[in-house]
């Protein structure tokens, strides 16, 4: 037998049968145990009642000094070994592979069978192992040779006399492989029965590294018995020198093994200390119990760290890395190894390693578990400062998410938990906010002192956590406030009916310091989606609602519009038109203008829009002067001009040669970077600059700042046309009438809408249209809403018209069909001429 595994079994530094010699082993392992070393006796005392039976009735003698020299090498296999151990198991590789061969050889199957239990029973007696281990070695002994003797029997290897020829033979050297090579196989097999019942795990866990080594040996000690049996073939001498060489042979590998043994000690020690890098306690725990366990193949390991924050941690990892009680492993070790993990600010706590049996440990084991004791005791204690690090932390975060006078959740917690309900919010849930307000809370802090009045509020918060449902939120805001977050809602009068339940529950008298102090509230209701989305909006509006509560005497009150302050009103609108600058909320619609001539389209004065994701469209009357005010209308007019500019080459690129209008603010008059923003968009866009109509005001031109005439001058002459829009509703700008700075006038509605009415309106309008002829400049009336209002403009020489009459603003789409349809009428479009005499472009219309 190529080798013989010494698990608990034959070694005299300890012994697996504990449990039944000692009661260490627990009384199931204990069974199955005993269950499993009967199988393997009675199996081997089969085998070996066959052999004998064989032995005497087959009259087939080998001679005398064959036996014995099989007897003496099978003894002496025994002898020369290669020790390894895992936990406090130790696993001997000796020569047995020799001696099986050999044996195969020299004697009859039946012989080899008897023989080869006398190694293991000679060194029980020699080293005074109990019967029970002896027994069950023989056992092993006798199964694994037998299995070789079955193998080699097809292949006719014993013969008696040997010769020469036959040692190199194939099928000798076959039979002689698969032979010992069984038997190496079913060894470890068999060993690993009882000591698989007594570390209740699989029969096969643990066995790749045994055969590993196993078939090494294995394959080192079958050609040294095929060189002794071709030498003995030769003579008995030369078998001698053969079998002496082989000694420098043993020593080598023995040495060969004992530094793979430290190479790999150090191996699983870096191994072991890779896993200390992590700054969890817990897990530097067990990460390091496990690898514990493999750095000096212990059969468990326990950690336990005094210095914890907490109560003392403890793990047990067995060596497969889980988990295990301590129970199953103190009373069952032979063998107990403790060893201080300290540091420079003292013993941080223990490791403590378990062995099955007792152990030895070498020079390089202890030395690695020092290197390693040392680097887990510096892995705990950073582990340690981190865990309070962390607690510390996690503490100051709780402190700062809770009020400190109720321990309800304050702001921050509300904003977390409003945060989630909105993400888990279904499309038919409604999530509400209802501020709490409490009357008087102001005297019985002035009256009674800080005292009482906390302890009113605990009350109240006590009575409103009791009463909210498990997925509501209860918190309290500063002063006497309280807040709901209300979810999982059918609708907002489900909100309203929560929060007046809870205020009812509110009613009565709180005692406090033997005083009974009655409390009165008020709540305020603002639900989402319908007053807003935002927390801040909805506590703001549910206070709102909490005041109007107050003033009209009602428990519970909910969110409307009306209650905003003007003031608050402009404030939140501020913020959502800078929300809005950076969304692509606003849009364009774009209201035609006509010839009062031909009738037909000759451009589009762009309006911006703001779709609001909450009001909807809003006209820009309601946040225009807003933003002007607040200094954001250039951000504003960049858009409109981007956009309609952008439309307006579309419409160029589809064969309609119109124009687009764009106001302008005076404000946008003072932006020194506006002219080349104009000529880059026009430029990009591809289309003419004579498309482009700037409309200003009265005022603004009339301003003459040096920036604001620099920037007009610098618009007309890249070839934008000027329009002046509410002519006559400012400052007199007659001299920009005769500096020929505008190419066009608007006539305002409010002359327009008395045309017809009272005559000095007409008066008016007829000299403002004919003083602009005469300075050959375009007019244009706006706020033409009836026919009467176009016929007279038409008979007075107004050149084009706008108003709701003839055309609503519309958004892109729709006026661009307009457009299209304007081409079917004979004679197709007609173009505004923005410079050239006004006598050029009337002639030149249809």
């Amino acid at each position: 037998m190529a080798y013989s595994i010494r698990v608990r079994l034959v070694d005299g530094e300890g012994d697996i049968f504990a449990g039944s010699l000692g009661g260490a082993v627990h009384a199931q392992g204990e069974q199955s145990l005993a269950r499993r070393i009967r199988a393997v006796a009675g199996a081997a005392w089969v085998a070996l009642s066959f052999a004998v039976a064989q032995i005497v009735t087959v009259g087939e003698r080998p001679a005398l000094w064959q036996v014995g020299i099989v007897a003496l090498l099978v003894v002496f296999a025994h002898v020369g070994v290669i020790r390894t151990r895992n936990g406090g198991s130790r696993q001997l590789y000796v020569w047995q592979a020799t001696a099986l061969a050999l044996g195969l050889f020299l004697v009859p199957g039946p012989y080899l069978v008897v023989i080869s239990i006398l190694g293991p029973i000679t060194l029980s007696v020699l080293l005074r192992h109990e019967v029970r281990k002896a027994v069950f070695n023989a056992s092993v002994a006798c199964l694994s040779s037998s299995a070789a003797v079955l193998v080699s029997l097809p292949f006719g290897i014993y013969r008696p006399s040997i010769e020469w020829e036959r040692v190199f033979q194939p099928e000798v050297f076959v039979g002689l492989m698969l032979a010992t090579l069984t038997a190496i196989l079913l060894s470890p097999l068999l060993t690993a029965l009882p000591v698989s019942a007594e570390r209740h795990r699989p029969i096969t866990s643990g066995l790749g590294p045994v055969y590993r080594t196993a078939i090494f040996v294995w394959a080192r000690n079958f050609v040294l018995a095929l060189l002794i049996a071709a030498a003995l073939a030769r003579s008995f001498l030369l078998a001698l020198v053969v079998l002496a060489a082989a000694i420098p042979i043993h020593l080598l590998s023995a040495e060969r093994t004992a530094l793979a043994r430290e190479r790999a000690a150090w191996h699983r020690l870096q191994r072991a200390i890779d896993h200390l890098r992590s700054v969890d306690l817990h897990d530097v725990v067990r990460e390091a119990a496990a690898a514990a366990t493999e750095m000096v193949r212990a059969d468990a390991a326990q950690i336990v760290v005094s210095r914890a924050a907490e109560e003392p941690l403890s793990f047990l990892a067995d060596e497969t890395g889980r988990e295990r009680s301590e129970s199953d492993f103190v009373s069952r070790a032979a063998s107990v190894v403790p060893v201080r993990l300290a540091t420079p600010e003292g013993d941080i706590g223990t490791l403590r390693l378990f062995f099955f049996k007792p152990v030895t440990l070498t020079a390089t084991e202890w030395n690695t578990l020092d290197a390693f004791a040392n680097a887990l005791a510096v892995a705990l204690a950073n582990a340690v400062k981190f865990s309070a690090l962390h607690r510390e932390a996690e503490e100051r975060i709780r402190a700062a998410h809770r009020d400190p006078v109720t321990g309800l959740g304050n702001l921050l917690m509300l904003e977390k938990e409003f945060d989630a309900a909105m993400r888990s919010r279904l499309d038919d849930d409604h999530v509400a906010i209802a501020v709490i307000g409490l009357d008087r809370f102001a005297e019985v802090n002035d009256i009674l002192g800080a005292h009482p009045a906390d302890l009113m509020l605990r009350s109240v918060a006590e009575r409103l956590a009791s009463v909210v449902r498990r997925c509501d939120v209860v918190g309290r805001l500063h002063g006497a406030e309280y807040v709901l977050l209300l979810r999982e809602l059918a609708g907002p009068e489900a909100a309203t009916a929560q929060a007046e339940s809870a205020v009812r529950e509110l009613g009565g008298t709180i005692t406090a310091e033997g005083l009974d102090i009655a409390v009165d509230a008020h709540t305020g209701v603002a639900c989402v989606p319908e007053d807003g989305v935002n927390l801040t909006d909805l506590l703001r509006r549910a206070r709102l609602a909490m005041y109007k509560a107050r003033n009209l005497d009602v428990p519970v009150y909910r969110y409307r519009p009306e209650l905003e302050p003007p003031a608050l009103a402009q404030v939140e609108m501020l913020r959502d038109l800078k929300d809005a600058l950076g969304s692509d909320q606003f849009v364009l619609h774009y209201q035609p203008k006509f010839s009062l001539k031909s009738g037909l389209p000759v451009a589009a004065e762009a309006l911006v829009r703001w779709q609001h994701p909450e009001e909807g469209l809003i006209p820009p009357g309601q946040f225009v002067p807003l933003l002007e005010r607040c200094g954001l209308i250039g951000n504003l007019t960049r858009y409109v001009l981007g956009a309609a500019i952008a439309e307006c080459a579309t419409w160029y690129r589809e064969g309609l040669p119109l124009a687009v209008a764009v106001n302008l603010s005076a404000r946008n008059l003072l932006d020194e970077d506006l002219p080349r923003f104009v000529l880059d968009a026009l430029a990009s866009s591809g289309l003419p600059a004579d498309r482009l109509i700037c409309e200003i005001t009265e005022t603004a031109v009339f301003s003459r700042s040096p920036t604001a005439s620099s920037i007009l001058e610098q618009l007309r002459a890249a070839g934008v046309g000027l329009s002046l829009d509410d002519f006559c509703t400012g400052y007199s700008s007659l001299a920009l009438l005769r500096e020929r700075t505008i190419d066009e006038i608007k006539i305002d509605r409010s002359f327009v809408s008395d045309l017809g009415i009272g005559r000095r309106s007409t008066e008016i309008v007829t000299a403002l249209i004919d003083l602009a002829h005469r300075c050959d400049i375009i007019v244009t009336a706006e706020g033409i809403e009836t026919k009467e209002q176009q016929r007279l403009l038409a008979a007075l020489g107004c050149d084009y018209a706008q108003g709701f009459l003839l055309a609503k603003p519309m958004p892109a789409p729709l006026v661009r069909q307009l457009f299209v349809d304007s081409l079917r009428v004979p004679g197709g479009l007609g173009a505004m001429p923005w410079h050239g005499s006004r006598q050029k472009w009337a002639a030149s219309l249809p």
